[in-house]
C-alpha cells in the first residue's frame, strides 16, 4: 500500500535566517479592573494628512478618546499601528465607539474576541485517516516533492526513512550537503549560510516541520516532537510577571 513515505523532501537550510522568531510574549487580563462595558476594539483610521512628529500622531489618536482614562485609572489606548495601517488598540464602550465612528477619519472598527480551537488533532478534524479519505484517494501524496526552508534536518529520524520507497525521478538533481544523508525519502539538503557547516538541525524546528509536512507514520509520534509517556513541565508567569 502506498503510505506518505512516497512525499520526497529537499531540505535547505538556512540558519540564520529568521524563519521562526518567537513571538513576543503577551500578557492581557482583558481588561480587568475596568467597568463592565468597556471593550477592547482595534480601530482602523485614515492616516492624517500632514504626517508630523510621533508625538503629534499620538496627540492625534488620544483625540479620538473623550477621556483619556477608562475606569480604575486604566489607560484607554493599549498599542497604536502605523506601519502596516494606521489606527490603535482601546478600550471603549458602545457609547464611545458611537463618538468615535462619527470623525472623519474612522474607517472600522474590530471588537476583541476570545477564539476557543475548533480542534486539537488538525488530521481527524481535516478528514485525514491513516487508512482512509483524502490521504489514500491521493495515494498519500506519492511522487510529489516537498520543499522545506528551515533550521536544517535530522536525517536519521524515522520519519525520512526510505524503506520500500523507488528512488527519486531521473530528473531530479539535488543533493545534500554535510551531515544529512540522501536516500529515497530525504532526496535533497543544502546550507545557505556560511557560517554553517552542514544541514544537520540542531534545534529541531527544521526536523520538526519537514516531518509535519511530509513524514512517514511513525507509531507513537505526536506533533509536539516528544515520545509517548514523556512528562512535560512548564511554569508560566502571571499576568502581573509578564514580561
Amino acid at each position: 500500500m502506498a503510505s506518505l513515505a512516497n512525499l520526497m523532501i529537499p531540505l535547505f537550510s538556512l540558519t540564520l535566517m529568521l524563519l521562526h522568531a518567537p513571538a513576543p510574549a503577551v500578557c492581557d487580563d482583558l481588561g480587568a479592573g475596568l467597568s463592565p462595558g468597556h471593550r477592547t476594539h482595534i480601530v482602523l483610521l485614515r492616516p492624517p494628512v500632514e504626517a508630523g512628529s510621533e508625538d503629534d500622531h499620538r496627540w492625534w489618536q488620544d483625540s479620538f478618546l473623550p477621556t483619556p482614562l477608562a475606569g480604575s485609572y486604566e489607560p484607554r489606548l493599549i498599542h497604536t499601528y502605523t506601519e502596516v495601517f494606521t489606527g490603535f488598540a482601546v478600550r471603549l464602550t458602545e457609547d464611545d465607539l458611537a463618538v468615535v465612528s462619527q470623525r472623519k477619519e474612522f474607517l472600522r472598527a474590530f471588537p476583541d474576541h476570545l477564539w476557543h480551537p475548533s480542534t486539537t488533532h488538525t488530521p481527524k478534524f481535516l478528514g485525514l485517516e491513516k487508512d482512509a479519505g483524502l490521504w489514500r484517494d491521493t495515494n498519500y501524496g506519492q511522487g510529489v516533492i516537498i520543499g522545506v526552508l528551515d533550521t536544517g534536518i535530522y536525517a536519521e529520524h524515522p520519519s525520512f526513512d526510505d524503506s520500500g520507497i523507488p528512488p527519486p525521478p531521473s530528473k531530479w538533481k539535488g543533493s545534500c550537503h554535510g551531515a544529512a544523508r540522501c536516500n529515497n525519502k530525504l532526496i535533497g539538503a543544502k546550507f545557505r549560510n556560511p557560517r554553517a557547516y552542514d544541514s544537520g538541525d540542531d534545534t529541531g524546528h527544521g526536523t520538526h516541520t519537514s516531518s509535519t509536512a511530509a513524514g512517514n507514520f511513525v507509531s507513537h509520534a505526536s506533533a509536539h516532537g516528544l515520545g509517548r509517556g514523556t512528562v512535560l513541565h512548564m511554569h508560566t508567569w502571571p499576568c502581573t510577571g509578564c514580561a
